[in-house]
């Protein structure tokens, strides 16, 4: 049988090198974003990196709603909705569910939205396939 390696010097050799080449680690050099390009060591830069998938980070009418609404509620909401929840949750789950046809939730994060999703989807009998691209916390929670 053969012996477990231990591959952190490896794992940390390899991040540092790729960082070293200026890879990964990477920081956006300009105060501003629209959505496709960053600034990057004094290049412009097309971003594919972005997890923004329909580009609604960039949306004129939703920073102009969330500046509405941080004025009016603060930049977050932290309270479980279990025991209070905000309107502005109810109101955007009615209309997703108009739009979808579907009754929607929606949660304060993907990861939160994740953990308490899939938990609640899945069984114990389902077979999960999953690629090597999918977001790890998926993988975690199963």
């Amino acid at each position: 049988m053969s012996k477990p390696v231990n591959d952190n010097n490896r794992i940390l050799k390899s991040i540092t090198h790729a960082r070293d080449l200026g890879i990964i680690q990477l920081r956006v050099d300009s105060d501003s974003y629209d959505g496709r390009t960053v600034r990057v060591q004094d290049k412009d830069l097309i971003h594919f990196g972005n997890c923004s998938y329909l580009g609604l980070d960039t949306c004129e009418s939703l920073k102009l709603g969330a500046i509405d609404a941080i004025v009016r509620y603060g930049n977050f909401f932290a309270s479980s909705r279990q025991y209070i929840g905000l309107g502005l949750n109810e109101e955007l789950e009615a209309l997703l569910d108009q739009i979808t046809g579907h009754h929607c939730l929606i949660s304060q994060t993907t990861s939160s939205g994740s953990l308490s999703a899939i938990p609640v989807i899945t069984t114990p009998n389902d077979l999960i396939v999953l690629d090597h691209q999918v977001h790890t916390l998926v993988v975690e929670n199963n």
